[in-house]
């Protein structure tokens, strides 16, 4: 149970901060990027889940959201 939580915490987080942003009436007129940063071996259902909610986030946006996602070595680059 303990791992499949830990496995949900970003998720949860990506998902809050998303909505966060986009129902900030003062925040500018510029689109938001979220980066998802996850490690190689992260190919589970639940990196999965999260790919498919950003890229449904960002086509019912209308641009207001760019999602880039970033996997293992490519972080630090």
């Amino acid at each position: 149970m303990e791992r499949i939580f830990a496995k949900m915490i970003p998720c949860i987080l990506f998902a809050s901060m998303a909505v966060l942003l986009l129902h900030n009436p003062a925040r500018s007129a510029q689109p938001i990027t979220l980066l998802f940063a996850a490690a190689e071996h992260e190919t589970g259902p639940y990196c999965k889940a999260m790919i498919e909610y950003a890229n449904e986030l960002k086509e019912k946006s209308n641009g207001r959201v760019d999602v880039k996602f970033a996997f293992g070595g490519s972080l630090g680059k």
